[in-house]
């Protein structure tokens, strides 16, 4: 799991605690295929997203993302390097998403107990 000038930041591995990389506090967004399980994650933990759909249900959920204001899109099946960049910059610079995926999150977390 090496790559040839990874920088000291980047990690490699088969597997990363989701739930964990998303708590912490200095995660400002998540870049994810759109999965439902993810987005469940992601809304629960409050960080905004780049969408990268690649079939089904991701679609849709990456779609909301952007209509709900928490995240943005990049087409996965031809998107450029700057397109990626430009998409991250996007997220990372405008504190509309973060402040959109933490007003969610705040609403999913305020259920009704049984």
């Amino acid at each position: 799991t090496d790559l040839p000038g990874k920088p000291n930041n980047v990690f490699i591995n088969e597997w990363f605690p989701q739930q964990d990389i998303l708590a912490h506090p200095k995660v400002k967004l998540f870049v994810t295929h759109g999965g439902m399980h993810s987005t469940v994650e992601l809304l629960h933990h409050g960080k905004p997203i780049v969408g990268m759909a690649v079939f089904y249900d991701q679609h849709l959920n990456v779609q909301r993302a952007v209509s709900n204001g928490f995240g943005v899109a990049v087409n996965f099946q031809n998107f450029t390097s700057g397109e990626l960049r430009d998409a991250i910059l996007e997220v990372l610079n405008n504190p509309k998403y973060a402040e959109r995926a933490k007003e969610l999150s705040a609403r999913f977390h305020d259920r009704p107990m049984k």
